[in-house]
C-alpha cells in the first residue's frame, strides 16, 4: 500500500506474488480440510467445496468488472479485510477442533499398549 502511494511501479511484484499466493491458499485449504474431517466426512463435502469454488469463481468473474473501477488501493484494503477474516475463521475453527481431539483420541489403543497385550496373552 505504501509503495502505490508513493508512485511507484507494483504491477509485475504484485501480478507475481498474488500467482504464488493463490497456488499457496489453495494447497493449505484442501490440507487443513484434510486435516479436519474423517474419509466419510470429506466424501460428503468435498464435493460441495468444490461446487461452491466454482460458483465463486464464475459469480467473481461477472462482478470483477464492477470491482476493477474501485481503485487499486481499495482493493488492496478489500482484499487484506477478507484475508484477515479468513484467518480468523480458519483459527476458529482450529481450536473448536482442538478442543474435541484430545476426547476423540484418548479410547485409540497405542502401538506399545497393543504390545504389551500381544506379549502378555
Amino acid at each position: 500500500m505504501l509503495a502505490l502511494t508513493s508512485g511507484l511501479h507494483i504491477g509485475i511484484v504484485y501480478f507475481l506474488w498474488v500467482g504464488i499466493f493463490n497456488v499457496m491458499v489453495i494447497a493449505q485449504f484442501w490440507a487443513f480440510a484434510n486435516d479436519l474431517y474423517t474419509a466419510e466426512q470429506g466424501k460428503r463435502l468435498f464435493p460441495l467445496i468444490g461446487v461452491g469454488s466454482s460458483l465463486g469463481a464464475w459469480l467473481g468473474s461477472l462482478r470483477a468488472g464492477a470491482l476493477v473501477n474501485a481503485g487499486a488501493s481499495r482493493l488492496l484494503v478489500g482484499g487484506a479485510i477478507l484475508l484477515g477474516i479468513c484467518i480468523v475463521l480458519a483459527r476458529v475453527v482450529d481450536c473448536d477442533d482442538a478442543a474435541r481431539a484430545p476426547a476423540a483420541g484418548a479410547a485409540l489403543p497405542t502401538r506399545s499398549s497393543k504390545a504389551v497385550r500381544t506379549a502378555s496373552a
